[in-house]
């Protein structure tokens, strides 16, 4: 410890306005950081500078026992014990006790070395939301914050947990019932939880009931209807998700659901819960057989206005029925609220200096403790309804803290509302208070400094305003201010005075630098102003000196650094997020400001006329860089060694950096060598030129300083410093609330200390003590704390002895400066409101403005006359120069002079026009700037829809419709696609595979069963089904559900929609589909790009042919119009992308550079057109000779005019010669061959100019029939596509509904699983108690025994007391009131709708004041109670059994008690197992249903079917139409149920036929057998008639003959054998005519193909038949022929016309005829085809 600086805390005081708790009478507790503050105050009448409030006031501090910051507070009056919880990871809750002070009524002011009672450990995490003790006292509530949210019920005397639970609905408020702690109201934002404690010994178990809260009423929602169905949806989709729906039931998706009410706040009322809402409306809450619901009828809807809300509640005790309670609201006003029937806004209120922060009530419940956010604390008396003030304290926080001059031991605070307060450094009592913010406001104070050598204050603001104080003034507590000015145009950042009072600098955002006198004598005149480009962080400058006045100082300013910051801690007092961004910079500007008269005379030479410092002429500025950015600089000075500059680092480091020069030897100002006068006109009010001055002036002055060496630093970074009067010894501290103090040259020996928390900002400031015996510091919390030396070691001792003497040297230097210059302050005038200086700065002018406007007004006032004359003898000069000019316009063209001849001022032209270029170049830049951003969306834009594209868009248009065809746009498909394909078709194939193997197992297996016989029926089934069945492997089109199969969109190994059962295979689906579908549009885009290039060379090729007749038209001088096609930029959209010159309407602009090389460009081509045109005799022979032509032209020959012979216009005709009549034959000949061949000439053009437009009429209209063939594939794929992306939205909502299926089963599982776990649990604790039951009932059996032994002991003892014993049995059965009371109160049942009734049986007994028990037993104890008649050996013997018998009574009634907890605690068990029984029973229910309705689910698939079209117009007739209740069968399957049928049939058939036959034997036999009876009789008649008859021989003959049935036996057999060769024949005959109707349709199919053939022919014969007839046309043919010719044509087309016209009719009555056969099918049949029956 030698050596080693040791600093004690001396004292602690500060508020941030959290809650204060009332102890006792007029003793009250609060927080604040890590501190806990204990103050005896009276209410008062507050004031406008008390800062304590109260009178007779004592205020003491301790420091939390863990060290950590204090976050909750609760106290328990019953039990003097005050409990807090702190701060940290894992919190502890904490106990002290304030014991009541015996027969005083007060309680004493707690020790600072007091011990904890109690300590909690393990109730939270990371932090405690909410801390109440119970009624009595003996439970605390605990409710802990993120991430458990936990609620627990603490023995906060034997440190136990009775009973915890977790809140999911994340509570940020609990508290108990007033009158029992078995009852807890928790509320959240949208929540209110009531917990009920149910007890059974020392087992405790917590209830839960939560509170249905009402939504809020939005009248902007749409109404829903049930079910959720949306009306856009066709009915198809309502019938797909009924199922759905109907699960679902009354669903309201989350967007469209109100929410709940926000809860603001809570108290528990006489029989009811009171809950306020953020829209300003009371809910009654009513409890009822421990369930909670809210009371309609009772709350109170907008009982206050959404600003108005309550945010804090307070029942008010003690009143008439109906009760009233305390709402404190957002606006700051404390209202009275009548409960009741219905809640009442009373009219009493009252006004809170700002708004709550916490409300708790006092010691009887008589008056309550209000606590605001800023600060003061108020106390309501509820009886009395009036409001007083308690303690003010202003939360505002602090800017700035400046130790007074020396001698005083004091220094001075500065928050940013204008508070000034000056605090003692050694008893830490306010010495004086004064409010600044009169006179500032609205402006908030931002910085400020303190001049000790003269004793004043000055304070800068927001407004760039400096307030200059008294301070003595200020500390005998009168009016202070006594001068204010505006300086700058921004807020004040940084003010500063050197130590010897001669200079003051002050520094703003608007980037100056002012430099003042700071004596009072010179009326703080300003000496000059530094412009800067960057803000200033800190200022420094040597320590004082006490030998000699220098004559200049050296000062030093950190610069910030654009974008540079260090990050701060959390502020979490105010509970935000926003991080302290400390500024922190890199260069420091070294500055020598004049001290001495001959130094600032010096420096006049380099000043404008505003003050403005020149840099490149002043020698007396430097810029000098850092090693590493800095937060804070200061200079430092060892005995007998230079000044150093010492640096807080951003990487937590103290730099200690070496001067070049000494101040003293500095250079002085050099003498300019010309004047820098600026005019007064040419001065602008915020100099931005000067603003960049110094960067670029100083560049070659940058200097970086060596570092001599580093110390270590135990804060973080974004530290700052204060070094001691000397300037040995440094002051360090930051934002994590370390400091550390010592020398510098002996720093391994500093002392180091945490005085603030890092939470809150640490340390923001700290002072020194002039004699460095003192540190006083203030952290971001508010918290004032001073800490003070202990001298621990004679070095300490002697290094404080040399302060000392330092000190009193420089307290003598200052004290002659006080002399000489305090004198002056005095006489200047107090400000006050309304006064001139305020008057000045509310004007808005700065110091600048103010010395501009004076300068202008001096120089206008100096010249005012030559000023005048100037003007006059201009107004003359513009006037003649008006009529000069009026008379050059008269004057011929070559005397009058140009414009600018009359230009009088070039200077002021030039000066124009340069304006005018440069506003031209910033338009042209800003349109540069414009052009970039379009070229860099234009770039975004072609990168996203174009490069990133595979098939861009495009569109087709045709030559001469409208018909338009655009392709498919596919985007560049991923990788890992591809990647799920491949292995998405290996599966398949895998399973295609096994599959087949399967199947050819199954088939082995089966025996071979020969194929029945079909009918002719069957047989005309099986060949419509042949007809309509789909290739090997192939899905019926009917169940495709869509044309894609036609297409070629189907994939080989795609599901049918039967078998899409399960989710693997619907995913499989999605993918296929999805891949076909891009390779539909990949085949539809080739046929588009084909087209595309076809047209492409039709446009190239028409445009070809449309030069040759351009020349036609021109030769025949024809007026025909040219079709002419282009490419649309539909069709060529990569021309978007370019932009031609031709589409810019402006003039283009050209740079000079850009014209320069335009130039040099077209010279150099003119010099190579030059060099090729040199001497080239070829070329010049050829043009001279044959005009450029090597050979003639045949067209251009036959327009040459041949030229007639001289003689022929010379001599007349009868004059010709032979030899000319010769010529001129010959010449006429040759004119008439030449028009002849003209006239041939014509013709074949003209010819050729009909072949050419029939040839592009002929490639348009072919060119358009594709197109129109191509629409119509497009329009055919189209629908297909659209049909697969139905299938693809059908799957995925299959998809989704079966995740939701699987989710919802999950969490039924999961509930069950709890609710049997909890079933277990509470089986567990039932079985337990059920044991605990038995047992306490044999010890109530044992107790009651016992109990009967006492009495049969007091007969036995006080029997023979005959004359006194009904005295003694009468004073043996005494017991106090309180007991008897007991034991009444204990039968009867509480209200189970009143929260605060009595107890039931399921709660504690009612508590009895032991003092009062122990009062009246010691009063039946004494001997006056003592009968007549007894003795007192008796009367104490009576005494000791009566004290046994209570006690055994005490005993029994608590086991009783005990059994009936018990009781009532199984009952309570077996309640909640029936009720989880049940739960467990409809979940079992609801979990079978939804199985149930999952097995439908994968059963009842979304089958999409693809319908007929085109037959809407047929009546339906008895079809069915509505297939929601039917069942999708294959038609496989059907097919053979339908066989199945059959046979079964046919066998029923005959063995129906089989029976009728052998009933019919039956009947035979039965008929034969009365047959031969009758025979017999008959018989036995003719015998009788013969025996009567006479027998001839003829009659004898005959009867003996047998040829007569033989006879009829051979005509059967003919006429059988005739009818047996008429089937034959017919027979034959149907074979001869069904062979003919086979050799029909085979001449039907080949004359189709002829015609097609035909159809063919005339196709390709078409174009040239027509070529032919122009060609015919055009030589004039023989117009017989070319008419026998059409007509035999003709004939030919009329009867292919009426051959195609009769295959159409036979088509149609073809079609309608199995129209009707599918028609009677469907009605016979209903069901449709699937897919082919394996084979």
């Amino acid at each position: 410890m030698d050596g080693t600086l040791t600093y004690d805390t001396s004292w602690v005081r500060g508020s941030t306005g959290s809650t204060v708790v009332a102890i006792g009478q007029n003793l009250y507790c609060y927080a604040s950081g890590k501190y806990l503050f204990f103050r005896h105050a009276e209410p008062h009448t507050q004031t406008s500078n008390d800062s304590t409030g109260g009178t007779a006031e004592e205020e003491k501090w301790m420091q939390s026992f863990s060290g950590r910051h204090v976050d909750k507070l609760a106290v328990s009056h019953k039990r003097a014990v005050l409990a807090y919880s702190e701060i940290g990871v894992k919190p502890s809750v904490f106990f002290l006790s304030v014991k009541e002070a015996s027969g005083a009524g007060t309680f004493p002011l707690p020790s600072t070395d007091a011990k904890p009672l109690s300590v909690l450990s393990g109730c939270a995490k990371l932090e405690v939301s909410s801390l109440q003790f119970s009624d009595t006292g003996s439970r605390l509530l605990v409710l802990s914050g993120v991430p458990d949210f936990e609620l627990s019920i603490w023995d906060w005397e034997e440190g136990q947990c009775v009973c915890r639970t977790q809140c999911l609905e994340r509570p940020v408020e609990a508290s108990f019932c007033p009158t029992s702690w078995q009852k807890i109201c928790c509320r959240g934002t949208g929540c209110l939880v009531l917990w009920t404690v149910e007890t059974c010994g020392a087992l405790c178990q917590l209830v839960k009931s939560t509170a249905d809260l009402p939504r809020i009423e939005y009248s902007q929602y749409p109404n829903i209807e049930s079910g959720g169905k949306c009306e856009r949806l066709p009915p198809s989709y309502h019938r797909q998700l009924e199922p759905i729906l109907n699960r679902l039931g009354e669903f309201e998706p989350n967007s469209l659901r109100q929410p709940l009410v926000e809860l603001t706040a809570m108290c528990w009322s006489r029989d009811c819960i009171v809950v306020s809402t953020a829209c300003g409306s009371l809910l009654k809450v009513t409890i009822d057989g421990g369930k909670v619901k809210v009371d309609a009828a009772g709350s109170a809807r907008n009982l206050f206005t959404a600003e108005q809300a309550p945010v804090h509640l307070a029942t008010k005790p003690s009143v008439p029925p109906g009760g009233s309670i305390l709402a404190s609201c957002k606006d700051g006003i404390l209202r009275y609220v009548e409960t009741g029937s219905s809640f009442q806004l009373l009219p009493t209120q009252h006004e809170l200096p700002s708004e709550a922060a916490a409300m708790s009530w006092t010691a009887g419940s008589k008056d309550l403790v209000v606590s605001c956010v800023g600060g003061e604390v108020m106390l309501c008396n509820s009886y009395e309804s009036t409001l007083t003030g308690l303690i003010k304290t202003s939360s505002s926080p602090i800017v700035a803290m400046r130790t007074l001059w020396p001698g005083t031991d004091q220094f001075v605070t500065c928050r940013a509302n204008g508070l000034l307060e000056v605090t003692d450094m050694h008893s830490g009592t306010t010495v004086a208070l004064y409010d600044l913010s009169p006179r500032i406001s609205p402006a908030s104070v931002t910085t400020m400094a303190l001049c000790a050598a003269v004793k004043y204050i000055v304070i800068g603001d927001s407004t760039g305003t400096l307030t200059y104080v008294n301070a003595d003034a200020l500390c005998e507590g009168s009016e202070c201010i006594f001068d204010v000015r505006r300086m700058h145009s921004g807020p004040v950042t940084s003010l500063w005075f050197d130590d010897y009072g001669y200079t003051m600098l002050s520094s703003s955002t608007d980037g100056k630098l002012f430099v003042y006198s700071a004596m009072p004598s010179s009326q703080f005149e300003v000496l000059f102003f530094v412009p800067l480009a960057e803000n200033v962080v800190s200022i420094c400058c040597s320590p004082l000196g006490t030998d000699k006045r220098p004559d200049q100082l050296e000062v030093f300013a950190l610069l910030e650094s654009q974008n540079t910051a260090v990050a701060g801690q959390e502020d979490s007092v105010s509970q935000s997020a926003v991080k302290c961004k400390i500024p922190c910079g890199s260069k420091v500007l070294k500055l020598c400001v004049p001290v001495s008269k001959q130094a600032l005379d010096a420096l006049l030479p380099h000043l404008d006329n505003t003050l403005c410092l020149d840099f490149e002429k002043y020698a007396g500025v430097e810029y000098v860089t850092l090693p590493e950015p800095c937060t804070d600089i200061c200079m430092t000075r060892e005995q007998g060694e230079e000044d150093s500059l010492l640096v807080a680092t951003s990487a937590a480091q103290l730099h200690l950096l070496v001067l070049m020069t000494n101040p003293e030897e500095a250079p002085l100002p050099v003498e300019p060598k010309q004047s820098t006068e600026t005019p007064v006109d040419e001065l602008d009010e915020e100099q931005p030129k000067k603003a960049e001055t110094p960067a670029a002036a100083t560049q070659e002055k940058l200097a970086e300083l060596p570092v001599l060496t580093t110390l270590k630093c135990p804060q973080l970074a974004g530290g700052y410093l204060q070094r001691s009067l000397r300037g040995d010894c440094v002051l360090s501290y930051g934002l994590d609330g370390q400091i550390a103090y010592g020398r510098v040259r002996a720093w391994d020996k500093h002392c180091s200390m945490l005085t603030h928390s890092p939470r809150t900002l640490g340390c923001r400031f700290a002072c020194l003590s002039w004699d460095c015996r003192d540190i006083a510091t203030a952290g971001g919390d508010g918290i004032l704390s001073c800490k003070s030396l202990v001298p621990s070691s004679p070095e300490i001792r002697k290094l404080n002895a040399d302060l000392v003497g330092y000190y009193r040297q420089a307290k003598q230097l200052m004290i002659d400066v006080q002399q000489d210059q305090f004198p002056v302050i005095e006489q200047f005038a107090v400000v006050e409101s309304g006064s001139s200086a305020l008057v000045d700065v509310q004007s808005g002018m700065t110091w600048i403005e103010r010395r501009i406007q004076a300068e202008n007004r001096k120089t206008e006032e100096k010249f005012s006359g030559e000023r005048n004359a100037l003007q006059a003898d201009i107004d003359k000069l513009r006037k003649k120069l008006l009529e000069l000019i009026a008379d050059n316009e008269t004057k011929p063209d070559l005397e009058r002079l140009d414009r600018g001849e009359f230009n009088l001022d070039v200077e002021e032209s030039n000066r124009l026009m340069e304006e005018g270029n440069k506003t031209a170049q910033e338009v042209r830049e800003e349109l540069e700037l414009k052009n970039i951003a379009n070229e860099y969306f234009s770039e975004l834009i072609r990168k996203e829809c174009w490069e990133n594209m595979e098939v861009p868009g495009k569109s087709l248009k045709a030559f001469l419709t409208s018909t338009e065809v655009s392709n498919f746009v596919l985007s560049k498909e991923e990788p890992k696609f591809d990647v799920e394909i491949a292995y998405l078709l290996q599966q398949r194939e895998h399973e295609l595979a096994e599959l087949r193997d399967r199947r050819e197992m199954e088939d082995a297996a089966m025996p071979n069963v020969a194929a029945p016989i079909e009918d002719d029926e069957l047989l005309d089934d099986q060949a419509q089904k042949d007809a309509t069945k789909p290739e090997e492997g192939g899905i019926h089109a009917s169940l495709e559900g869509s044309i894609a199969h036609s297409l070629g969109g189907r994939h080989d190994k795609t599901y049918s929609q039967l078998e899409l059962c399960s989710r693997t295979r619907v995913y499989f689906q999605l993918y296929i589909i999805k891949h076909s579908l891009r390779k539909m549009k990949q085949a539809f885009n080739k046929e588009f790009d084909a087209l595309l290039l076809q047209k492409e060379s039709e446009v190239a090729r028409t445009q070809e042919r449309n030069v040759r007749m351009a020349k036609i038209i021109h030769d025949l001088e024809l007026h025909e119009k040219l079709f002419e096609p282009k490419m649309s930029v539909d069709e060529q959209p990569e021309r978007l992308l370019k932009i031609e010159d031709s589409e810019i309407n402006a003039q283009k602009w050209i740079s000079p550079e850009e014209r320069e090389r335009l130039e040099e460009q077209a010279r150099l081509d003119e010099a190579r057109r030059l060099a090729e045109m040199g001497d080239r005799p070829r070329e010049r022979a050829l043009d001279q000779m044959m005009k450029g032509q090597l050979e003639i032209d045949a067209e251009e020959e036959l327009y040459k005019d041949i030229p007639a012979p001289e003689f022929m216009e010379a001599k007349m005709k009868e004059l010709w010669t032979e030899d000319e009549r010769k010529v001129a034959k010959d010449y006429t000949t040759a004119v008439a061959n030449l028009e002849e061949e003209r006239t041939k000439h014509k013709k074949a053009l003209e010819a050729e100019f009909k072949k050419l437009q029939s040839s592009i009429a002929e490639v348009v209209s072919l060119f358009d029939d594709k197109l129109k063939k191509l629409h119509e594939n497009k329009i055919e794929r189209q629908t297909a596509i659209c049909q697969e992306e139905m299938k693809v939205a059908r799957l995925t909502a299959w998809l989704l509904t079966e995740d939701e299926l699987c989710q919802e089963e999950i969490g039924m599982l999961t509930e069950v699983e709890t609710l049997k776990g909890t079933k277990s649990e509470v089986m567990k604790i039932m079985s337990k108690v059920q044991v605990d039951l038995s047992k306490a009932g044999e010890e109530l059996d044992q107790l009651i025994l016992e109990d009967k032994a006492l009495e049969r002991n007091f007969k036995r003892d006080f029997g023979d007391r005959e004359g006194v014993y009904d005295l003694l049995n009468k004073a043996f059965r005494r017991r106090p009131r309180q007991l008897r009371r007991a034991a009444t109160q204990y039968s009867v049942p509480g209200g189970a709708g009143n929260p605060t009734a009595p107890p039931t049986v399921g709660s504690q007994p009612a508590a009895m004041t032991t003092s009062q028990i122990k009062q009246e037993m010691s009063e039946l104890d004494s001997i006056d109670s003592c009968p007549d008649g007894v003795d007192a050996p008796t009367w104490s013997q009576l005494v000791a059994a009566r004290r046994r018998k209570m006690e055994s009574e005490k005993t029994v009634r608590q086991m009783n008690h005990r059994i009936a907890e018990m009781t009532t605690f199984i009952n309570e068990r077996a309640k909640e197992e029936s009720t989880i029984v049940g739960s467990l029973t409809a979940l079992a229910q609801k979990l079978a249903e939804l199985r149930k309705e999952r097995e439908r689910f994968y059963l009842n698939l979304p089958i999409q079917l693809l319908m007929k079209q085109g037959q809407v117009e047929v009546n339906p007739g008895t079809f069915i139409t509505d297939y929601r209740s039917s069942v999708l069968i294959d038609q496989t399957t059907i097919n053979k149920y339908n066989a199945d049928i059959k046979a079964l049939g046919t066998a029923k058939v005959s063995t129906m036929l089989s029976g009728i036959e052998g009933k019919k034997g039956i009947y035979v036999l039965e008929w034969e057998h009365r047959k031969m009876r009758m025979q017999i009789e008959d018989a036995d008649r003719k015998i009788q008639i013969v025996n009567g008859l006479r027998v001839t021989k003829e009659l004898q003959k005959h009867f003996l003959a047998d040829n007569v049935l033989v006879g009829q036996h051979d005509n059967i057999e003919r006429m059988e054998g005739a009818l047996g060769r008429t089937g034959e024949l017919h027979k034959h005959h149907l074979g001869r005519l069904k062979k003919v109707l086979w050799n029909i349709k085979q001449k039907t199919a080949s004359r189709q193909q002829e015609n097609s053939e035909m159809d063919e022919e005339v196709n390709k014969r078409f174009s040239s038949v027509m070529d032919r007839v122009h060609l015919e046309a055009t030589f004039d043919s023989d117009d017989k022929t070319r008419n026998r010719q059409q007509a035999q044509r003709m004939n030919d087309v009329v009867k292919r016309s009426r051959a195609v016209t009769m295959a159409k009719q036979q088509a149609e009555e073809i079609a309608a005829l199995r129209a009707d056969l599918d028609t009677w099918r469907m009605k016979m049949f209903p069901a449709l085809p699937g897919r082919p029956a394996r084979s």
